[in-house]
């Protein structure tokens, strides 16, 4: 019988190709070493084998390129093995250089930033998540490309602009540098002023100073970061209000 050894924080095994392996290779991108994803082999190293290797294989490959941003085309191989006539296939995975890489359907969240945590995989926090992309390398904006294939639209950034005297043409999101440099591909900037995307922001109300008594919480956002900016500081307006002490004398003492 055939043994593989026992899984740890850099080898995981699978009996057969699951709705899990997207999860299992942005682990190993946002580990420290990378790791070894053996499919074939059960939960106790003994090697079972898989049939429909080369089909099996592509749709690993085509799966890992389509559902896991950022791309991480060279930071993975797949190859088959031959283990005393039974083949497995293995999935070698190195270390990703713009953590947090994350599983394309839920973006950049909880539910789709991943990482090993001993033999096992395990949700990232949203600090841990912050945390990594705030030490990427290209902490450029301007460099980093959208997080998306769709096509970006821009209407709310355009009425901006033109309320603002300015002529907008083509060159426009040229002009303001929303594409990565040397390519045509919008960048992260232009994500954020999108008409769309996935980034909101939240402002909550508490009773008092400590941050124990939630009065309320809004979300505002899914839009261009300018809109929802402007709707924030409505919100900051209302909630600011005047208050007023009458002191007797001539004049009357006012704060917000």
């Amino acid at each position: 019988m055939t043994k593989f050894g026992q899984e740890n924080s850099t080898t995981e095994f699978k009996r057969q190709l699951s709705d899990a392996l997207e999860k299992e290779v942005v682990a190993f991108l946002n580990s420290a070493k990378g790791g070894d994803l053996y499919i074939g082999v059960d939960d106790d190293g003994e090697v079972l084998g898989v049939s429909d290797v080369d089909a099996q294989m592509l749709a690993i490959s085509d799966r890992i390129r389509n559902n896991i941003l950022p791309s991480c085309l060279g930071l993975y191989d797949v190859y088959a093995q031959e283990h005393e006539g039974k083949t497995v296939i293995h999935v070698v995975v190195t270390r990703g250089t713009e953590k947090p890489y994350y599983l394309k359907r839920y973006g950049q969240s909880p539910a789709g930033c991943f990482t090993r945590v001993g033999s096992g995989v395990q949700p990232m926090t949203s600090g841990m998540i912050d945390q990594l992309y705030a030490g990427r390398v290209r902490n450029s904006l301007r460099n980093i490309p959208a997080p998306t294939t769709l096509k970006l639209t821009f209407q709310q950034l355009k009425i901006y602009y033109q309320e603002k005297g300015f002529e907008i043409n083509d060159t426009f999101l040229h002009n303001l540098d929303l594409y990565v440099p040397d390519s045509e591909r919008l960048n992260y900037a232009a994500y954020l002023l999108a008409d769309t995307n996935s980034i909101s922001i939240k402002v909550a109300k508490y009773a008092g100073a400590d941050k124990c008594d939630l009065i309320e919480n809004q979300e505002y956002g899914y839009c261009s970061l300018l809109k929802a900016t402007h709707r924030v500081l409505d919100k900051l307006e209302i909630e600011n209000r005047t208050l007023t002490r009458i002191t007797g004398a001539a004049e009357r003492e006012q704060r917000r």
